[in-house]
């Protein structure tokens, strides 16, 4: 058998969730390619699409082990997600398990984007630059230059430390545990309800899923941050499918002590077409390369090369 190479970066279960019916093509969402600078229309996409994947995303370089993330996601993860969505498409109180099983998705949902690769790409050319800069005054040589001079490597090393710490953060045990806690301690202290779409505007995804609103001191002049902040005072937003989108708010001072993300009776709330759209322009501003939807009017409105 074929080694697998080509690696969802966004999960298949999850993008199955945006399926246009009735479409010629079974297993097809519609997406806008944001880097497709020659025709960035909205287009069917399957769910297997290249797009939706990158070579070698998770694969290790131990023979031996080499799909042991790839299989993880996609054998014990990824599975999990169609129980939770059997809950909430059935508008139930989520029962404790499937509570905990979402703050397990939202942790590998941070965790494995190739948002968070390239944040820790950035940071690691950056110290192998300034490593560079340091030893070049020390030999009195142009500092730029010599960064100049190995740029590709510069950038190839980079990658690859990138890829490395990526994947040791996610499959270092004690780091999981203490992820995992730290996970669980800040999102179950805070309120959740599940905001529901109208059939005329359901919510659109993205290639980076969830989004908060920025209420920390940093990057003031962007309204939404790319990922789910843990901080108190944030507001996050998971979209589930195009029907459902989680919302997590700190709970009010007027609220029982007792009451917590685990123990609370989980409102499902119809929203209004104005919130639909903020939450849609959040999940367009935080996308990397593209948005996906089930409905062609909807992924239209949010093309943001028009």
């Amino acid at each position: 058998m074929a080694e697998k190479k080509q690696q969802h970066i966004v999960p298949a279960t999850f993008l199955r969730q945006f399926e246009i019916k009735n479409h010629k093509n079974p297993n097809h969402v519609w997406c806008i390619d944001f880097k497709d600078k020659y025709n960035n229309e909205p287009k069917p996409k399957g769910v297997n699409s290249s797009i939706f994947k990158i070579k070698n995303f998770y694969s290790l370089n131990n023979p031996e082990n080499r799909l042991v993330l790839e299989n993880f996601y996609s054998q014990k993860l990824e599975p999990t997600y169609n129980e939770i969505l059997n809950e909430v498409t059935q508008e139930l109180n989520l029962s404790e398990i499937t509570r905990v099983r979402l703050i397990e998705w939202i942790l590998h949902s941070n965790q494995r984007t190739e948002y968070n690769r390239n944040n820790i790409e950035r940071i690691s050319k950056w110290l192998i630059e300034m490593n560079i800069r340091f030893e070049s005054i020390k030999k009195e040589i142009n500092p730029e230059e010599e960064i100049k001079k190995y740029s590709a490597e510069i950038q190839r090393e980079s990658k690859n430390i990138a890829k490395d710490v990526q994947i040791n953060n996610i499959l270092n045990y004690e780091l999981y545990d203490k992820y995992i806690e730290l996970f669980i301690n800040e999102l179950t202290t805070k309120k959740w309800t599940i905001f529901k779409s109208s059939k005329e505007f359901p919510f659109i995804a993205n290639d980076n899923p969830g989004f908060s609103l920025n209420v920390s001191h940093l990057n003031r002049e962007k309204i939404f941050n790319s990922t789910i902040h843990l901080n108190h005072p944030s507001f996050n937003y998971l979209v589930l499918s195009p029907k459902y989108c989680l919302y997590i708010e700190p709970f009010k001072q007027t609220d029982p002590v007792h009451l917590n993300a685990l123990n609370i009776k989980i409102e499902y709330k119809q929203i209004d077409k104005k919130t639909i759209d903020f939450i849609n322009l959040g999940t367009c501003l935080t996308s990397m390369k593209y948005i996906i939807s089930n409905d062609f009017k909807t992924i239209e409105r949010w093309n943001k090369n028009n």
